[in-house]
């Protein structure tokens, strides 16, 4: 922006102030100018010698931000992808690992009015949402056999309501196959799970039962009365080919 004054060049004296302030304007440019040569001049000598106080942008590649751990000493730090950068008490500005990450997200409670969220609507057969136990394989499993924990080795096998001791126990859903006994699995023990080759059509929002015909199998229709054959509610059919497993703590055995 420009500023101009009228001057009354017949009065001397006006014309001496507007002179003077000529000469204060090129002497101040001057000065300036001998200052930036002066300070380049000093990083010519002295590479070492900060030349800005900013970042440069050639240092940025994409999904990269400024961080510093020391005071005045900021640097460009690239966040890998499945990253989430964070600070944990007594530590600096880090990608956190998933136990610092669960530690800061589950060390408090949840606050009024939020909820953990299950995808009731699973997209297609295999998919699953909810609460898991990691655990070993003690027989061949598909996704969607029903299983349960057997107490002589702590390996999941596959339940059937044919007996007590494979029906009592621990017990949930496969959602990780496992090729032979020994092999890593997954069990859904509260959710929801789609698993279309695996279960037979459902009555929709109807009790779900262990199968007392085939082990791992689960159906809508509760074991026949037979001596020896157990009865438990598994959890409760949100459509034909989703369950919501909820399995019940107790059984009945008929005798």
């Amino acid at each position: 922006m420009a500023y101009t004054r009228n001057i009354d060049i017949a009065d001397p004296a006006d014309l001496d102030e507007a002179r003077y302030g000529a000469k204060e304007i090129r002497e101040s440019k001057i000065d300036w100018k001998e200052r930036i040569e002066s300070f380049f001049a000093d990083v010519d000598a002295d590479p070492l010698v900060p030349i800005s106080p900013f970042i440069e942008e050639s240092l940025f590649d994409a999904n990269t931000i400024l961080m510093a751990t020391e005071d005045d000493t900021p640097v460009a730090l690239e966040v890998a992808e499945q990253t989430v950068v964070g600070r944990i008490t007594d530590g600096n500005i880090v990608a956190l690992a998933p136990a610092q990450l669960q530690t800061l997200l589950l060390s408090t409670a949840l606050p009024e009015n939020v909820s953990i969220q299950f995808d009731a609507a699973l997209s297609e057969d295999g998919k699953y949402s909810g609460f898991t136990w990691e655990g070993t394989a003690g027989a061949a499993l598909a996704f969607g056999d029903c299983v349960y924990l057997a107490v002589a080795d702590d390996r999941w096998e596959l339940a059937k309501a044919d007996a007590e001791a494979t029906t009592k126990c621990k017990i949930g859903i496969c959602v990780l196959a496992a090729g032979s006994n020994g092999d890593p699995t997954r069990v859904l023990y509260f959710g929801v799970v789609r698993a279309d080759t695996a279960f037979p059509t459902f009555t929709k929002h109807a009790p779900v039962f262990l199968s007392a015909a085939t082990a791992g199998d689960l159906t809508s229709t509760a074991p026949a009365k037979s001596t020896g054959h157990c009865l438990r509610i598994i959890g409760r059919a949100e459509t034909g080919d989703i369950l919501f497993v909820n399995p019940e703590s107790g059984w009945d055995e008929y005798v």
